[in-house]
């Protein structure tokens, strides 16, 4: 069996990013007992690449140009806390950018080897704390999230139906070989903490061999 998905460091990660792979636990002192590589993320349409690695006892997070190798920045932290600031700093590209100053807000998910972000809007925020007149509710649109695996093959689809409707839920459609019409399995889900453990649940099973083609 595969490493068990529910023991991964949950990341707060935009699209066009892929999961080359991913070792990186949510408990520091594992990560801590073995040096070596823990991370590879990859994001082809602007020519990045992360990598994560343990080096005496502290954690390294190098950022480069995927085609040159150039490194864009390199950073040595000792505590699992940084490493997290550091990486999602990195993934939501902040030393590049000038139209935000932090990373978005985004639900932070369990990604396992294989997997790409698509897209992610899907905003960290728990929809029974909203109030309804909040303009928060604009966030929580149809095309929240998409998840994709064996290049686009297996689809974990999310959006918010109906869209900005405070009595909505989210509605998740897990996909194979675009069947749209037959999806292996389709939920709606009023709480984030189930839509996680939910999606968490297919990724075990997709990366436990249960769908391959």
């Amino acid at each position: 069996m595969n490493k068990e998905i529910s023991k991964l460091q949950p990341l707060n990660i935009m699209l066009g990013w892929k999961v080359i792979y991913n070792n990186l636990l949510e408990c520091e002192k594992e990560n801590k007992n073995v040096e070596g590589l823990l991370l590879i993320l990859k994001e082809e349409l602007n020519d990045q690449e992360i990598e994560v690695k343990v080096v005496q006892d502290s954690f390294q997070v190098d950022w480069r140009r995927l085609s040159s190798s150039e490194m864009i920045k390199s950073v040595n932290v000792q505590h699992q806390d940084d490493l997290v600031v550091e990486l999602e700093n990195m993934i939501f590209n902040i030393d590049l950018r000038r139209d935000i100053k932090k990373p978005y807000d985004y639900i932070p998910f369990r990604v396992p080897t294989g997997w790409k972000i698509e897209y992610n809007t899907c905003i960290n925020v728990d929809p029974d704390e909203i109030s309804e007149k909040d303009d928060t509710w604009l966030d929580f649109t149809e095309d929240l999230l998409l998840l994709a695996y064996d290049d686009g093959r297996i689809l974990i689809d999310v959006g918010w139906k109906r869209e900005a409707d405070p009595s909505g839920r989210f509605q998740l459609i897990f996909v194979i070989d675009e069947q749209w019409e037959e999806p292996e399995k389709l939920a709606y889900i009023r709480r984030p903490e189930e839509l996680t453990s939910t999606i968490e649940a297919i990724m075990q099973d997709v990366q436990d061999g249960k769908y391959d083609s």
